[in-house]
C-alpha cells in the first residue's frame, strides 16, 4: 500500500483588521460640547463660560449681543444647536483657530464698518428684548443701559442722550424712538441743525431743547 503524500497545508491569510472611517465632528458640536450640559444648545450659565474664554463681559459688551444677533438667538440668553451653526457659518469659523477671531468679528458688527448690519443688530437688540407677547415698547432704564452698551464708542453724542433720558418723565422708549436714534446721532455729529419741523419723533424734540438749555 503506497502511502500517500500529504500536501502542505494551504496558508491562511489573516483578514486584515476593517477600520470604519469616523465623520469628522462638525465645529459647532466641539463648542456645544464645551458649554452646554445639552446637545440642544448653549444655555444663559452656558453662554456666561463662553463669553468668559472669549475676553467678553457678558453684561457689558456690545459683542455678546452681536453673537446672539448673528445667531438669531430666539430664546433670550441662550443659543440653540442651529442657531450656533447658522452663527458660525455666517461668520466664517469652522475651527478653533477661527474660533480665536471670534471677539475681532464681532466687534467689526458692533462698529458701524457695516451701516446696514450694524442697523439690522441695533434693530434686533431691541426686538429681542421685547420680553411678553405684544411688548412694543422698552422701560427707560432698560433703553438706557442698552444705548450704553450699543454707542458709547459709536456715537459719543449718545451719552448726552442718556443724561437727558434720566431726567426725563417718560417711562419707555418705543420703536419708532429707538430706530431713528442712529439717524438723529449721525446728523448732530455731524454738525447738522436739528430740524425742528422735521417728522422726528417728539421726543428727540424735548432732547434738542435739553441740549440747547444744557
Amino acid at each position: 500500500m503506497k502511502k500517500v503524500k500529504r500536501g502542505k497545508k494551504p496558508e491562511v491569510k489573516s483578514t486584515p483588521e476593517c477600520k470604519v472611517s469616523k465623520a469628522p465632528v462638525a465645529y459647532e458640536d466641539s463648542v456645544l460640547s464645551k458649554y452646554s450640559d445639552s446637545p440642544s444648545g448653549i444655555s444663559p450659565e452656558g453662554l456666561l463660560a463662553l463669553c468668559k474664554d472669549a475676553d467678553l463681559n457678558m453684561h457689558s459688551d456690545a459683542e455678546v449681543l452681536a453673537l446672539l444677533y448673528v445667531c438669531g438667538s430666539k430664546k433670550y440668553g441662550a443659543i440653540s444647536k442651529e442657531e450656533l451653526k447658522v452663527g458660525l457659518s455666517k461668520l466664517g469659523i469652522k475651527t478653533a483657530t477661527q474660533w480665536k477671531g471670534l471677539k475681532k468679528k464681532l466687534s467689526e458688527i458692533c462698529s458701524e464698518s457695516n451701516i446696514e448690519e450694524y442697523k439690522a443688530f441695533y434693530n434686533f437688540v431691541f426686538n429681542y428684548h421685547m420680553m411678553v407677547p405684544g411688548q412694543k415698547t422698552l422701560d427707560k432704564d432698560g433703553a438706557i443701559g442698552l444705548l450704553e452698551i450699543l454707542m458709547k464708542k459709536t456715537h459719543p453724542i449718545s451719552q448726552k442722550f442718556v443724561a437727558f433720558l434720566k431726567q426725563s418723565e417718560r417711562k419707555v422708549i418705543n420703536r419708532d424712538q429707538w430706530q431713528n436714534l442712529i439717524s438723529l446721532f449721525t446728523s448732530l455729529e455731524k454738525g447738522e441743525q436739528y430740524d425742528t419741523s422735521g417728522a422726528w419723533p417728539s421726543l428727540y424734540d424735548e432732547f434738542h431743547e435739553w441740549m440747547l438749555k444744557n
